[in-house]
């Protein structure tokens, strides 16, 4: 499922709210509005969901609730992946955008497969690149570069056993 805040084309800004695939054309920018904290959430209910071919950028996560009656947070700057989700987000550009866990990409409870992308330029605590826990995500042929975070700069993880191969971080 794939709530996204604002998507910004060349046709203009409009707002979607679409399940299943999320296919981008050459030069298709999302862009979170400018009025609200937002990132694309809740991506991909089953394995047959795709995120492909976008440029994701200027998103500010997605408050949380932290366990424990810690204050709440923001995850996932740009995408944010939970609940048992498993999509495939591949050859995107994800760049440019802020949450305190995973400021590109943030994975919860999630078996996603995410492949090909280019995670850049992104600011976080945890996880500037990426930031993970309780899952068990592939992650491989990224390019995950310039991101900044207290722990983990390019990728942070916790409770998890991912599968990290051939990226470029």
């Amino acid at each position: 499922y794939f709530p996204v805040p604002a998507a910004e084309t060349s046709a203009g800004t409009q707002r979607t709210d679409k399940k299943g695939d999320l296919l981008g054309g050459d030069e298709t920018v999302l862009i979170v509005d400018d009025d609200a904290i937002g990132t694309i959430d809740g991506v991909g209910p089953t394995n047959a969901d795709r995120l492909e071919g976008f440029t994701i950028t200027g998103g500010e996560g997605f408050f949380r609730d932290s366990p424990g009656g810690d204050p709440d947070f923001l995850v996932g700057g740009g995408i944010f992946v939970f609940g048992a989700s498993s999509p495939t987000i591949t050859n995107n550009i994800i760049e440019n955008n802020s949450a305190s866990n995973g400021a590109g990409i943030a994975a919860s409870d999630s078996s996603a497969v995410i492949v090909g992308n280019i995670v850049r330029d992104c600011l976080g605590f945890l996880g500037g690149g990426l930031y993970f826990s309780y899952s068990s995500l592939i992650i491989r042929d990224n390019t995950i570069s310039n991101n900044d975070a207290v722990v983990g700069g390019g990728i942070s993880c916790y409770g998890s056993d991912p599968v990290i191969e051939r990226n470029i971080i």
